[in-house]
């Protein structure tokens, strides 16, 4: 038995590197079995996009747009499944990059977030649901005051309707659309 023990130990050591590599291996495949349920099912802290694009999945029709505010884009792109996103690399923001969706017709995302951003995606959506048909549903996250602001301009007297879909409102405007 101790002659078994012995060899036992020196096959571990002469072989203790392979030995941790498997040990490691297999503590991460079990770490990532078990977490598996929960990968895209956690929200991101301090917001409620998910809220906000579940809706949205649920409500929106064809000839619909969404405007995609700046700083819920990355949310969208966690929660939403798809379209699938690109990354466009940029220097104004920590994370270096932003997901973006060119060709997705029906999504109209801020590149920033300036007043200037708002009044072009709101005036692009507009154009298209015109077009379309549609309504317009607007998802925003952590508005900074000019942002807020421009928003609240820019849509004041139109026919929008603030939807409780988390601590941020998930907006719905309808645009009237005139007859050819």
């Amino acid at each position: 038995m101790a002659v078994g023990v012995a060899c036992a130990i020196t096959l571990v050591a002469r072989n203790l590197r392979a030995v941790v590599a498997v040990a490691a291996v297999v503590v991460v495949v079990l770490v990532v079995w078990d977490v598996r349920p929960y990968i895209r099912s956690q929200p991101i802290p301090r917001e409620d996009v998910r809220s906000q694009v579940a809706f949205v999945n649920t409500h929106r029709r064809p000839g619909d747009v969404v405007i995609l505010s700046y700083s819920a884009s990355w949310g969208f792109a966690y929660y939403e499944a798809s379209p699938a996103p690109r990354f466009r690399h940029i220097t104004y923001a920590d994370t270096g990059f932003l997901p973006v969706y060119p060709g997705v017709r029906w999504l109209v995302q801020m590149p920033d977030r300036q007043p200037s951003d708002v009044a072009t995606a709101l005036a692009t959506a507009e154009a298209t649901a015109a077009r379309t048909g549609g309504r317009i549903w607007i998802i925003r996250s952590h508005l900074a005051a000019p942002e807020l602001l421009a928003w609240g301009a820019l849509l004041a007297g139109k026919p929008v309707r603030q939807l409780a879909v988390g601590p941020e409102p998930l907006l719905l405007y309808t645009p009237v659309h005139s007859s050819p």
